[in-house]
């Protein structure tokens, strides 16, 4: 358990000091790609493979542009794909996809507004901490129910301690994968919220410019409430508290007591880095709608030529 807790601490403290994440995050998506093509190959030729179910759940996962039937045609047929072909395929995809999501932000005034100079970096560490988090608190009460019922094994002829350190281990490497996945996860996801937010601030801003004049002052249309999209920056956030707190003071958390509590105790403060832009910088109106539908949309045709690149990188 103190390996474990040395471990879950060393990774939170690198992120709170602000390391740069992007390799992290580089083999967590190569992992958390192998891990799902793993499930879904394990058994049975390449024919009998449940290709539909496994691009089903990568699809949680980011949004995948190649499809079944490229790699297929690809590799020459169904019965000469492998394991290790499709892990190196989807994780050439995923790393595009994330380049495009990356560079979505950058181009995001809500992004740039709400994290700051580098959004993605941010987004990064704030999504991390808070899946670590969770994922360690769900841990511990894991592990304090495991403690609970392991004297039985004695009964079994079974030694308790053993089969709770085997058992913890077992369940901590699945604790692990679950954050790798689920940071993948929520970093597509959110890059795609952001997407959303300015998406719907450049539309509000384009009905509101095509008003008619105001009667009372003759004011130019889209006057009266001009800067929707700074506003809209400025005002909600698009990730809410999502690792905020964590990225705001460190904290400690403590094993359950009986009565089934835990206690969090919180250190000194600490900085982050992001510093907040206005978003009036980026485009507006129909110009911002205009760029919004062209990052979306602009990927998915060279994303192709992309991976093909990326494999040449890997040979």
């Amino acid at each position: 358990m103190t390996e474990q807790r040395e471990k879950v601490y060393s990774e939170r403290r690198r992120v709170l000091d602000g390391e740069d994440l992007e390799p992290q995050l580089e083999n967590f998506r190569a992992q958390t790609i192998g891990t799902i093509v793993a499930s879904r190959t394990q058994e049975g030729r390449p024919d009998e493979w449940d290709l539909d179910a496994l691009w089903d759940d990568l699809a949680h996962v980011y949004p995948v542009s190649v499809t079944q039937e490229d790699l297929i045609e690809e590799v020459g047929g169904r019965d000469l794909l492998s394991s290790e072909r499709l892990t190196a395929e989807l994780t050439d995809d995923a790393a595009v996809a994330y380049e495009d999501a990356e560079k979505r932000l950058d181009e995001n005034p809500i992004a740039r507004a709400q994290l700051g100079e580098e959004p993605m970096r941010v987004l990064e560490r704030r999504v991390l901490l808070a899946v670590v988090d969770k994922h360690w608190r769900e841990h511990l009460y894991e592990m304090d129910y495991l403690k609970e019922g392991i004297g039985l094994r004695a009964m079994a002829q079974r030694d308790p301690l053993v089969e709770y350190a085997n058992e913890g281990a077992h369940m901590f490497k699945a604790m692990m994968e679950g954050i790798r996945e689920e940071t993948v996860e929520q970093v597509f996801a959110n890059a795609a919220r952001f997407d959303a937010a300015a998406a719907r601030a450049a539309a509000e801003q384009e009905a509101q410019d095509a008003e008619p004049e105001s009667a009372a002052g003759g004011a130019k249309p889209g006057a009266r409430k001009r800067g929707t999209a700074s506003k809209r920056a400025e005002g909600g956030s698009v990730l809410g508290t999502t690792g905020q707190e964590p990225m705001n003071q460190r904290i400690t958390y403590t094993a359950p007591s009986e009565d089934g509590t835990a206690t969090a105790t919180p250190a000194p403060s600490v900085r982050t880095s992001a510093k907040p832009v206005r978003a009036a910088a980026g485009p507006t109106g129909a110009g911002a709608a205009a760029g919004a539908n062209q990052a979306a949309s602009a990927p998915a045709g060279n994303r192709k030529q992309r991976r093909a690149a990326a494999k040449k990188r890997r040979k």
